[in-house]
């Protein structure tokens, strides 16, 4: 998945000008944070400042910590040359929502004729379905390869879902027009999506009404 990614993510550029991954969601209120703090600073140069608790999510950034530094100490500037300022924009979101609701565990494999929606808490179900339903799939994609750089696994798990999902039961030719993709894969994509694609020879379950999904909490 994540080489298909890296595919997707090298055809097109996020546009530096797309500021819709910046907005805060709606309805979701900003918490006083307290340090000690992290500059996170991206390969634009752009630095965010965060609250080092929420980010520790990542494996990678929790091994930059600097345990001496306190509430009272400047924040530690901790460099993520391979992100961009819109995915870690998103990326922090996510780390923000987590550390106040703990993502359910995505089940494997999903039913087939389910979401990703129907297995996670709502707010997780809509950070994935408004890139899909925007077609935001570069900005899908460009997740995927953040969560695996800075070792987030549950970000990981849920974008990886969702593509995988959005793929089930195609083609890669099909996979093509899904995504909006121009461009002939390289027969070794193609013969690894036509390997690792997966297929049910299932009929589709019913998807859940709401209230009624079934989540797994460690």
């Amino acid at each position: 998945m994540a080489e298909f990614a890296g595919s997707m993510n090298q055809k097109e550029e996020i546009k530096a000008e797309d500021t819709s991954a910046m907005e805060t969601k709606e309805n979701e209120p900003e918490e006083e944070e307290t340090g000690p703090f992290v500059n996170l600073i991206t390969q634009d140069g752009d630095s965010f400042t965060v609250a080092r608790e929420k980010v520790q999510i990542s494996e990678l950034i929790r091994t930059m910590f600097d345990d001496s530094l306190d509430e009272s100490d400047d924040p530690q500037e901790i460099p993520l040359p391979n992100l961009k300022s819109p995915v870690l924009v998103k990326v922090i979101e996510f780390c923000k929502h987590y550390h106040k609701e703990k993502m359910a565990r995505i089940p494997e494999p999903i039913k087939y004729g389910l979401q990703v929606a129907d297995v996670v808490q709502d707010w997780y179900g809509q950070f994935v379905d408004d890139l899909v339903s925007k077609k935001e799939f570069e900005m899908l994609f460009d997740l995927i390869l953040a969560a695996n750089y800075l070792d987030i696994k549950p970000l990981l798990d849920l974008t990886c879902a969702t593509v995988g999902l959005l793929m089930m039961n195609k083609t890669p030719d099909q996979i093509r027009e899904a995504f909006g993709i121009d461009e002939e894969f390289s027969p070794e994509l193609y013969d690894q999506l036509l390997k690792e694609n997966k297929w049910s020879t299932e009929p589709p379950v019913e998807r859940p009404a709401p209230g009624e999904k079934k989540l797994i909490i460690d």
